[in-house]
């Protein structure tokens, strides 16, 4: 056996140690009560302001993924680092860029994990119910959905989406959290914008209890509802 392949041996047999460790890792976690915290807030930053990009293998596989993230508020940072630490025991690198931070790691175990729930495009995502099983649970997707997609307005709490089945799956969400919305479409002039789907928090009442339930973790957009409110 030449060096070469020797060392491919090698480096092979270590990332499959690797990663049998995060499998047993994650399999740990997920028997313990902030498992389901930590991994609904996470699949709403992504389905947010996220993506996750898979290599496939020629067998279908998984091959090297991507996970990104890209919050507009430094707030966001530690919970979607704190997550992904508590779960898949990688710690993502963070860069500025212009108006927004880029938040990048590379992890099979992670992607594998966070796709088993469903597609997390823009135009694929959906709230996963199954994992919603508490109020508290309910909360935090929400809250964590609102901080990349929500906008505070003078009158209203607004969020957009070119994913209509996505958005009535959180207008039925909010719903059941007795929270009063209604959801408007959008055609936009040029056809080749597709059409925008709206949904939109209007009374004074209503936007008082998001605030109270649900609330931002967003720095700016928790100020400004306050504000308004006050």
């Amino acid at each position: 056996m030449d060096r070469c392949e020797n060392n491919r041996k090698v480096a092979l047999s270590r990332w499959r140690n690797v990663r049998q460790r995060d499998e047993a890792h994650l399999l740990t976690r997920s028997i313990e009560p902030e498992y389901l915290m930590h991994f609904v807030r996470l699949l709403a930053y992504i389905a947010g302001d996220g993506s996750i990009t898979v290599n496939r293998k020629k067998n279908k596989e998984f091959g090297h993924v991507e996970i990104r993230f890209y919050p507009d508020d430094p707030a966001l940072i530690p919970l979607f680092i704190t997550s992904f630490q508590y779960l898949y025991r990688r710690t993502p690198s963070v860069k500025l860029e212009h108006n927004h931070y880029r938040i990048h790691v590379s992890s099979q175990v992670a992607g594998t994990h966070l796709l088993s729930y469903g597609i997390l495009t823009s135009t694929g995502w959906r709230v996963p119910f199954s994992l919603l099983t508490s109020p508290k649970l309910k909360q935090e997707w929400l809250r964590a959905f609102f901080d990349c997609e929500g906008y505070v307005g003078v009158n209203c709490i607004r969020a957009e989406s070119v994913n209509e089945k996505g958005l009535d799956d959180v207008q039925k969400l909010l719903r059941d959290c007795g929270i009063v919305c209604r959801r408007y479409v959008y055609v936009r002039k040029n056809k080749n914008w597709g059409v925008n789907y709206i949904l939109n928090i209007g009374t004074a009442p209503a936007r008082k209890q998001f605030l109270e339930q649900i609330g931002f973790s967003h720095t700016s957009k928790n100020n400004t509802l306050r504000s308004q409110l006050s």
